[in-house]
């Protein structure tokens, strides 16, 4: 989402076409990582994405496996497909091979729920590919809409508490994601959660600022 990366997926040999997920080795990252420490560095690195567990079925791989067969059951889909907001027009060609819905200039998708930790949170994004047969994005959209908030409850927090200081004369601002701070800027599509930050803030009317996939910057509106 909203850049373009030149990657080579790895299977083990023989597997390829029964593998559902695959080591991604990320070139425009090992070419900075040469740059800066040398080849030596880069060949360790490589090893590491490349040998076990990274190419194992154990673990939170085995989740993913599990999750990128299970996201076929339209039932399992229908309790963990929720929304992401993103941004059109940087996402255009993305946006051809993935199920959405356009609001205002940003756009609406699709993430399957994997797993959620004290450490990481795990999300597939969904593809044209992945749909079934009586699946359409009407049918993702309101389904999504009703999970979302459940799956990640969504928060906000002062500007100052997240970046850890205050200046004086500064207006109040609300930071508003969900509780894993990813994917936390699709919060704007609910009316409650906008409610709640007018209220938080004393207002009547929002001046909401997209800031990026994860959140939003909220502040009040104060008519010239």
């Amino acid at each position: 989402v909203n850049v373009k990366k030149v990657k080579l997926n790895v299977v083990k040999k023989g597997q390829a076409d029964k593998a559902y997920l695959a080591a991604s080795v990320d070139f425009n990252y090992l070419f900075r990582l040469y740059q800066s420490k040398g080849l030596e560095v880069v060949v360790e690195e490589l090893k590491d994405i490349l040998s076990e567990p990274a190419l194992s079925m154990d673990s939170e791989r085995q989740k993913l496996t599990s999750s990128a067969l299970s996201m076929r059951d339209k039932d399992v889909l229908a309790k963990n497909v929720f929304l992401q907001v993103i941004n059109c027009a940087l996402n255009a060609d993305l946006l051809q091979t993935v199920p959405h819905r356009c609001w205002n200039d940003l756009a609406i998708i699709y993430r399957y729920f994997v797993y959620d930790n004290e450490n990481c949170f795990g999300s597939i994004i969904l593809r044209n590919s992945h749909l079934q047969e009586g699946i359409d994005e009407d049918w993702l959209y309101e389904r999504a809409y009703c999970n979302t908030k459940e799956l990640l409850p969504f928060v906000s927090k002062p500007l100052e508490e997240v970046v850890g200081f205050a200046s004086p004369g500064m207006p109040r601002v609300l930071v508003l994601s969900n509780k894993h701070g990813v994917n936390g800027a699709s919060g704007i599509l609910y009316s409650e959660v906008l409610e709640g930050a007018a209220v938080e803030l004393e207002c009547k009317e929002l001046l909401v600022l997209p800031s990026s996939l994860h959140e939003v910057l909220v502040l009040p509106y104060e008519r010239g």
